[in-house]
């Protein structure tokens, strides 16, 4: 199967799966650790953790130095990006900043070892590991 095929579904399933988990959530705990947002994180993440990955395996072509730089860059970017959405959402929400740091956190765990993983592989892929001697 095509890689970015198989890594697209994989990642709709990873989503479909925080998404059973947040519903689960949703019904079984109490109000105040139910963040609004509960059901768009994944979503939010599902179309970055997209967006990453075509950016990052476009650059396996060319030299590791500029994927490496590629990677930090993205990474970088994504972590100052999210935590200005966590600014602004507890100066707006501040009622709400508890249950969705924790839920932005736990979905950016989920999302970001499956991107890392994904790349892991590809990378294997693409230059696979020199036989022991």
């Amino acid at each position: 199967m095509d890689s970015k095929k198989s890594f697209t579904i994989k990642l709709l399933y990873i989503t479909a799966i925080t998404e059973l988990l947040s519903l689960g959530w949703w019904f079984f705990m109490p109000e105040d650790w139910v963040t609004d947002t509960i059901f768009v994180l994944p979503l939010f993440f599902l179309g970055l953790t997209m967006v990453i990955h075509e950016f990052l395996t476009k650059s396996y072509k060319s030299r590791f130095q500029n994927f490496l730089h590629r990677f930090m860059l993205v990474t970088t970017i994504k972590l100052l990006g999210l935590l200005a959405i966590i600014t602004v959402y507890i100066f707006v929400y501040s009622h709400d900043a508890i249950a969705f740091v924790l839920t932005l956190f736990v979905n950016y765990l989920i999302f970001t070892f499956f991107e890392a993983s994904a790349l892991i592989k590809k990378s294997r892929e693409v230059d696979p590991p020199a036989p022991k001697e």
